[in-house]
């Protein structure tokens, strides 16, 4: 996937993400207003030893200290320490939750021991983290006492109480609700990436499998109102341009074109391509004849035709089909039952198609409008005697496997190369490729 891809992906799921990124938010904020708010603090003890005060006596007794440090820090997290500070306290704090407030470090290569406590008011942090510090700096020096008296080599001094924080630690609401909203992002990012994996759906042509044998030769709008019928109608004179160009006489006089949807979701919209196809190339002044064999108990039918199929009656022609081409039209009409026959034995025998070219030669052009290729062999069957043949795909509802599948069977058939026509897909830098 290069860059483009992500983007496209991204714009398709923009909705999710926006609607992730808004609950996230509010997911931060809702947890903002109803959290217990917690205040922290911190107290910092500093460890000394007493001893000789010429030089050499002042470099032990501060690397005795350094040494002692970790065990002192190690020592507040006692119960003969919280004890004391339990006691000093006095607010009904029990052990337990005190143990679990408070936590004492020694730092680094320092004879400082810092301690830090919370509590669900900004007081009581601070009223902890002194009653620690003041129990430790009782407790310690007895550990060093000669013969565990009361005074010993070192000294445990504040050097900086604890102060009654200004603001709860947490929760903090801008904090919150940017967390949230970054949460619901990424949670919005994980959910498209999934469902990209799992989409098996064609939306662009950049979606289309790429193949030698697989082109997309035109994306056509949907709808028929405004615009888009004139956005339509220039797309199928592109796509008129590129078969021309496409093959020998793709185009050109003589030129057998078999449109055939990829699946029954898409049967309407090969009606609609087939129609419009037939409208361009009458546009060039030509002779056009769609041959419909998507059922075999349609009438024949030829509506403001300058000639109808040689041997066949001017009876009315298939209703959506001729409504899709409008009143007027100077394209004729035919279906296998006006030649006592059905799709398969007009398309799938030698005698068939040889009626068939009979009746339909003195066509400039031939549109054969067939069943979807997944459902039925028409399509391949013709494909391989066809100058263009064009696959049908509804954007957002063929997937890359029925494509792929459709497009096997008619490559299996003969077929040198499908031409691709999407209807609903977005324009993109992919579709002409």
């Amino acid at each position: 996937m290069i860059l483009q891809d992500y983007v496209r992906i991204v714009r398709r799921g923009a909705w999710l993400l926006v609607a992730l990124v808004v609950v996230g938010a509010a997911a931060g904020f809702a947890f903002a207003a109803t959290a217990t708010p917690t205040y922290f603090t911190r107290a910092t003890v500093m460890v000394s030893a007493t001893g000789d005060t010429t030089p050499g006596g002042l470099s032990q007794a501060s690397s005795f200290a350094v040494q002692r440090t970790p065990t002192y820090a190690g020592l507040a997290q006692t119960s003969v320490v919280l004890e004391k500070a339990v006691a000093q306290l006095g607010d009904g704090t029990t052990l337990t939750q005190l143990a679990e407030a408070v936590n004492v470090s020694a730092r680094a290569d320092s004879a400082l021991i810092d301690v830090d406590a919370e509590a669900p008011s900004a007081a009581a942090a601070a009223n902890r983290a002194n009653a620690v510090a003041a129990a430790l700096q009782e407790e310690a020096p007895s550990l060093d006492a000669p013969g565990g008296g009361a005074e010993g080599a070192v000294v445990l001094s504040t050097v900086q109480a604890a102060q009654v924080p200004l603001r709860a630690d947490s929760p903090r609401p801008r904090n919150d609700v940017i967390s949230g909203a970054v949460v619901g992002l990424a949670l919005g990012v994980l959910v498209l990436a999934l469902r990209h994996a799992l989409d098996d759906r064609i939306r662009s042509a950049a979606d289309v499998p790429r193949s030698r044998s697989l082109r997309v030769l035109s994306v056509l709008p949907r709808g028929r109102r405004g615009r888009q019928d004139e956005e339509r109608s220039e797309a199928l004179r592109r796509l008129r341009s590129v078969l021309a160009a496409a093959s020998p006489g793709g185009a050109g006089r003589g030129s057998v074109v078999v449109v055939s949807a990829v699946s029954s979701s898409s049967a309407k919209d090969a009606d609609e391509a087939a129609v419009g196809l037939a409208q361009a190339l009458v546009e060039t002044g030509s002779s056009v004849l769609v041959v419909d064999l998507t059922a075999p108990s349609r009438p024949l039918g030829v509506r403001g035709s300058r000639r109808t199929a040689a041997g066949s009656a001017p009876t009315p022609p298939r209703t959506d089909l001729a409504s899709l081409a409008g009143e007027g039209s100077d394209i004729a009409w035919l279906v296998p039952e006006a030649l006592g026959t059905t799709p398969a034995q007009l398309v799938g025998t030698e005698g068939g198609r040889a009626v068939l070219d009979e009746q339909t030669g003195g066509y400039e052009h031939r549109v054969l409008l067939c069943p979807p290729a997944l459902d039925r062999s028409e399509a391949s069957v013709v494909g391989a005697r066809a100058t263009a043949t064009l696959l049908v795909a509804d954007a957002g509802r063929t997937t890359r496997s029925e494509l792929q599948r459709a497009a096997g069977g008619l490559t299996a058939a003969g077929v040198p190369t499908v031409g691709v026509v999407l209807v609903g897909a977005r324009l993109d830098e992919a579709w002409a490729g």
